[in-house]
């Protein structure tokens, strides 16, 4: 699965995440808080793309300041006659726990989510202890151009959603269902299960490929085993696409074959329908038809045909969509 990161998405993440460590080196996040709120931060790493390697780097290089700026302080204080307070080695001491809570979670979110006794509490975005759970996770894929307009609006719908944007890809997460969510749509909209973010991110963005592909809002629930067939391994998902369009998918040849039986099957086999969205004699789109027919032996009047065909479509259109959140394995 390619990773795709922006200067823009690394930028953000690493401002969040020096906030957060700034917050405990401030002692603000208690100390029962800390696993919650690198876990929200593992989550927000894997939407935006990152590896585990990167994220740890991450917060090695904000340790690595941090630890530097408290020896500074340190230094400075020996050399004053006022007593030492002790604020060092407590900062120290908070720092090794947070860094502590940093490789638990990572690892944690590398593996996928292990069970727990008690909820987990997580905000995205610091101050962790003040915000609550994200119980919503909405996404939709946007022209680049009109990726920061379509975020300003729902920001105003939305003041207090933790909102991720890696490319075309926007992902917000709310604690109750996100209002006016049409300023996204098409757009795809999950529940957050068990405190799992980065799985909710993972099925939004899988869903958004699907809202994107037949241009209409949806839930998850309604579209599970599309979302499954996207979720395959590129691997698999390219055998099905080759074995279903053969050269079409293959071959950038007969790309406009592929329009022309995308275009076919979205005005639900209607020849002068599907004629006059791309601009050519309904002749035309016949004879194409029969090329299609030809080369990949898909006989459209079948609906087994159809779906196959439907289906491999929109595995080709996954496979062009970059910056999903990374899959994980047990």
């Amino acid at each position: 699965m390619a990773r795709h990161t922006t200067g823009e998405v690394t930028v953000t993440t690493v401002a969040d995440d020096v906030a957060l460590w700034l917050a405990v080196f401030a002692r603000e996040v208690p100390a029962p808080l800390l696993s919650a709120a690198f876990r929200a931060r593992a989550a927000v790493h894997a939407v935006a793309g990152l590896s585990m390697e990167v994220s740890l780097t991450l917060h090695h290089v904000c340790v690595g300041v941090l630890n530097r700026a408290v020896a500074g302080c340190w230094s400075q204080t020996r050399d004053r006659t006022a007593p030492d307070t002790g604020l060092t080695a407590t900062t120290l001491d908070a720092l090794r726990a947070a860094s502590t809570a940093v490789v638990h979670e990572l690892g944690r979110q590398e593996t996928g989510p292990r069970p727990q006794r008690t909820p987990p509490a997580p905000a995205l975005l610091f101050p962790a202890a003040a915000a609550p759970a994200p119980r919503w996770c909405l996404a939709a894929i946007r022209p680049g151009s009109s990726v920061k307009e379509a975020q300003r609006r729902f920001r105003a719908d939305n003041p207090h959603a933790s909102i991720v944007t890696a490319g075309t890809h926007l992902t917000a997460f709310t604690h109750h269902p996100p209002a006016a969510p049409e300023v996204l749509a098409p757009y795809a909209l999950v529940p957050v299960e068990n405190g799992n973010t980065a799985g909710a991110a993972r099925r939004a963005a899988l869903a958004a490929v699907i809202a994107r592909h037949y241009r209409r809002s949806l839930t998850a629930e309604h579209v599970l085993p599309l979302i499954a067939a996207l979720d395959l391994t590129a691997k698999d998902r390219d055998a099905f696409a080759t074995a279903c369009l053969g050269p079409l998918h293959t071959s950038d040849r007969h790309r406009y074959l592929l329009d022309t039986l995308a275009a076919y099957l979205a005005h639900n086999l209607c020849v002068t329908a599907a004629a006059r969205s791309l601009f050519i004699h309904r002749h035309t789109l016949t004879y194409r038809l029969r090329s299609i027919q030809l080369l990949t032996s898909l006989d459209l009047d079948r609906p087994l045909d159809r779906l196959q065909a439907e289906l491999a479509l929109l595995l080709c259109r996954a496979d062009a969509v970059r910056a999903l959140p990374r899959r994980h394995t047990a």
